[in-house]
């Protein structure tokens, strides 16, 4: 006969088995795996853009698109959120569904006039940016691309996989088109062009989808509608903006910062593989858990942080498997990918392998832990300082250390986060018990 408190025990492993096991990590397996095949592309045209335009070039390219990144937060603003969660409430009201689509739409065009003038006033006023304008003014109209992509509605109705199908198709087009136009150093402009069609045309597809399958039709929602619409997302956006601060802001200072744009292209080479992989591992957990913590905290706190507690172990886990990967890998990956140009590039990217465990405990603890337990004040307070902390760094370490200390700044910055959320999100929630380890390790039979 089985005792009370074995009796609890088995009812807490059946319930991780079927929500965490069956729900959580069955959709994060195949998110994953669609991320992968998504991100596989651009890995694989990464060497062949590099050889063609040239290490310099290719830093040039990859500074353009950190500087066109800022204009990207105001026009996506808080929408994945904000939107998200207003579409998981209403997703069976089809005329308040039609109404909040045109609302979020309208407000991202507005954004985007904003932005587009923000943005000619920064170039047309800056010698080393209107050197460049021509780059940018490219890269800015792949803007557009976000502007028509909906990519909250996705999520709100939880079709990942077709969202990121979408995006497959674009990477195709991008494939495609470095192959068909990109030839030699001066192409870079022709490398600019490709990025900007195929992130148009993902747009233009994604749009087309969700007005035909979901029958959404133009409604004029008002300047009211977008200026209602810009204070209920406020506080997250700002939220967001500090916390892009701390990584955007790591190779748009370090080409301001260094003499180089070797040292530029050497942080972008490696990044560009982290944010990959981060992609695939970490960001695909947080989008099948995140709507799971948060339906169990709202039928039953307890389940909630139950599941808190499971995410955190498993991010510690996946965190520090796929850092080791990386570091044992890291120089023939380098090497194998980017060529012997970039030997220099392989201390910096082996500081970065190790990004992997902070950031997934970020990004368990604050989006799954702190916002789903409205601890909203400490969460924008936290990315406040922060990014203040990272940029910090970086002006510190990135003039005397160039890529190797930019590379420095964003890991320190992850564990500070991390640190800190876990001692925020504990007085809530017992996070790392061995009750939760062995509740995980029970759940893959470990």
């Amino acid at each position: 006969m089985i005792s009370g408190r074995n009796n609890i025990q088995v009812l807490k492993y059946s319930f991780f088995k079927r929500i965490v096991g069956s729900s959580v990590f069955s959709d994060y397996f195949k998110i994953g795996i669609i991320q992968g095949l998504n991100y596989l592309i651009p890995l694989l045209i990464i060497p062949v853009i590099v050889r063609l335009i040239g290490k310099e070039n290719f830093g040039l390219v990859a500074y353009s698109q950190a500087f066109i990144t800022y204009f990207l937060l105001l026009i996506n603003y808080s929408f994945d959120f904000t939107a998200t969660r207003d579409l998981a409430s209403i997703e069976e009201h089809k005329e308040k569904v039609n109404k909040l689509f045109n609302g979020v739409l309208q407000t991202k065009i507005f954004l985007f006039l904003v932005s587009s003038i923000l943005f000619c006033i920064v170039v047309f006023s800056f010698p080393s940016f209107r050197k460049y304008s021509v780059l940018h003014v490219i890269l800015f109209c792949s803007n557009l691309g976000w502007v028509l992509n909906q990519s909250w509605f996705f999520q709100g109705l939880r079709i990942f996989r077709i969202a990121v199908f979408l995006n497959l198709i674009s990477k195709l087009v991008l494939a495609a088109g470095v192959l068909l136009f990109v030839k030699q150093q001066e192409d870079f402009i022709k490398y600019a062009m490709v990025i900007f069609v195929s992130q148009l045309l993902f747009g233009i597809i994604s749009l087309y989808y969700l007005v035909f399958r979901y029958k959404i039709t133009w409604q004029w929602q008002g300047v009211s509608t977008v200026g209602k619409t810009l204070r209920n997302g406020a506080s997250i956006f700002f939220s967001n903006i500090f916390t892009n601060l701390s990584t955007t802001s790591n190779l748009f200072l370090l080409s301001i910062l260094s003499s180089s744009m070797h040292a530029v292209a050497n942080f972008a080479a490696g990044s560009k593989i982290i944010a990959i992989v981060v992609s695939i591992v970490i960001t695909s957990f947080t989008i099948s858990a995140y709507p799971y913590i948060t339906r169990r905290l709202t039928l039953k706190e307890s389940d909630g942080f139950l599941s808190i507690q499971m995410s955190a172990w498993a991010a510690l886990f996946i965190g520090i498997l796929v850092s080791g990967l990386l570091f044992l890998t890291s120089e023939k990956v380098m090497l194998t990918i980017y060529g012997n140009e970039f030997k220099d590039a392989v201390t910096s990217y082996r500081i970065l392998c190790f990004i992997p465990i902070p950031l997934f405990l970020n990004n368990v603890l604050s989006v799954g832990g702190m916002l789903n337990l409205k601890m909203d004040k400490l969460f924008f307070r936290l990315t406040a300082f922060s990014s203040s902390l990272s940029i910090a760094l970086n002006v510190l370490l990135a003039s005397h250390y160039g890529d190797k200390g930019t590379a420095t700044a964003w890991l320190v910055t992850e564990i500070f986060i991390s640190i800190v959320c876990f001692f925020i999100v504990s007085k809530k929630v017992k996070l790392f018990r061995w009750s939760g380890l062995k509740g995980f390790l029970r759940l893959y039979n470990i």
